[in-house]
């Protein structure tokens, strides 16, 4: 009878590890449309009075218009008159809005395509300088010899501490990806053999 408990189990599990990522990302769509659709109710339910369409068929437009503005706002900022327009405009009207500035420096270190990712290496960082080592990515390198990083806490790796420390606590891991590293956080070690490996090479 054990043995076809143990079974069951098993396949209960791998059942969910199989299922649970799948729901997971269903819902963050469905939250996501749901939040998009949200914002757009106004335009949305205009445009289902002006022409009759239904409000799924409306969202989608709406939708699709965002998108086309959104390529072609990108297209016009990056010439070089648009890019001049675009530091106009922010020089004149958005500079005194509070926090307009962090907002944007902290989205375009995410979104900018002509810039390094601000974690570009990946370290085992002795932050105390003892034997404890800690996963950790590089944000910046100063000239007096010490770095920037970011030790992020799992399992969201959003969240974190940063730290300014020498360059002799710090071991650049070369062969590990940001992928690799992150999915370590994400599992909570789970996966760190590479790392640990690459520490001690």
């Amino acid at each position: 009878m054990k043995p076809k408990l143990t079974v069951l189990r098993n396949n209960l599990l791998v059942g969910v590890a199989v299922m649970l990522p799948i729901t997971i990302i269903l819902m963050f769509l469905r939250w996501l449309y749901h939040s998009t659709t949200q914002l757009i109710r106004p335009i949305t339910e205009l445009v289902v009075a002006q022409s009759g369409l239904g409000p799924w068929l409306a969202d989608f437009i709406v939708i699709a218009l965002i998108v086309v503005m959104l390529l072609l706002v990108g297209l016009v900022v990056r010439t070089r008159i648009g890019g001049f327009l675009l530091g106009l405009i922010e020089q004149t009207l958005f500079k005194n809005i509070p926090g307009y500035q962090l907002v944007k420096e902290t989205v375009g270190q995410f979104v900018a395509t002509d810039r390094p990712s601000p974690f570009s290496k990946v370290a085992l960082v002795r932050l105390f300088g003892d034997e404890v080592s800690t996963t950790a990515f590089i944000t910046a390198e100063h000239e007096n010899g010490y770095f920037t990083v970011f030790v992020p806490t799992g399992p969201n790796p959003t969240s974190g501490l940063m730290f300014h420390v020498p360059a002799d606590r710090v071991r650049i891991l070369e062969g590990i990806s940001i992928e690799t590293a992150m999915r370590t956080v994400i599992g909570c070690g789970v996966g760190a053999q590479p790392i640990l490996k690459a520490g001690q090479e």
